[in-house]
């Protein structure tokens, strides 16, 4: 689920990301990874 979301939401690798109730961390973790994927 959280990959599905960041697929919406992260698209070019320059969006800032924030979550404001992190928790465990899952969606700022996941998001990174995305970004760091779509980096030239």
């Amino acid at each position: 689920m959280v990959d599905l979301i960041n697929s919406f939401c992260v698209r070019s690798g320059q969006e800032k990301v924030m979550d404001p109730a992190c928790g465990g961390g899952t969606f700022l973790v996941r998001a990174y990874a995305r970004k760091r994927e779509l980096a030239p």
